[in-house]
């Protein structure tokens, strides 16, 4: 009898362990997409990873110069020599020093870190902002705000009346025309307009 209700048992709870599982829902993580997580969080995962990794550095190297500056102030004694790593001759208030001035440097290099990557993204967005502008370039027999400058012989620019709204006193102190002529009407046709 004790057999038969075990084996039913068995026999009921492998049924259930096969089916159940169909009728529930996926549990598949979904791959990892750098875009659904925020700028702010990843910021602050990074500047946690830097201060974090630099903190072991940082406290060695203070403990270095702890001990060096121990060492200069005890007139460089030879049976004293600095040992970073002899932390039971550190009193409890220099280790507090110790530890505290190495999460401060900790917390600046990352800090600086986080400052670095601003800058570096707002110039990024910048440039991208001056990329994606469109650009045109119109010939200068269309623009009525345009003046042109007169050159003489010697390929000399000469600006005394360039800003004069006279256009005959304008044309009588150019001396090359011609050459004004044939510069400005090789734009006539040609509007160039760059777009992204």
């Amino acid at each position: 009898m004790k057999k038969s209700i075990i084996l039913g048992i068995l026999f009921f709870s492998l049924i259930l362990n096969c089916t159940v599982p169909a009728f529930c829902e996926d549990t598949t993580p979904l791959e990892y997409d750098s875009s659904s997580m925020p700028q702010g969080l990843k910021d602050l995962r990074r500047f946690e990873i830097i201060t974090l990794g630099s903190l072991p550095f940082v406290t060695l190297d203070a403990g270095i110069v702890y001990s060096g500056i121990r060492w200069a102030n005890n007139g460089f004694d030879p049976n004293n020599p600095p040992n970073p790593f002899a932390t039971s001759t550190y009193s409890t208030e220099e280790q507090m020093g110790i530890l505290l001035t190495s999460i401060g440097i900790s917390i600046s290099i990352g800090l600086t870190d986080y400052i670095i990557n601003l800058v570096k993204r707002s110039n990024k967005k910048k440039r991208e902002k001056l990329l994606n502008q469109s650009i045109i370039i119109s010939p200068l027999s269309q623009d009525e705000t345009a003046t042109p400058i007169n050159i003489d012989k010697n390929n000399e620019i000469d600006f005394t009346d360039q800003f004069s709204e006279d256009e005959n006193k304008r044309n009588s102190i150019s001396d090359n025309e011609d050459f004004q002529d044939e510069f400005l009407n090789s734009f006539d046709d040609e509007v160039l307009e760059v777009e992204e």
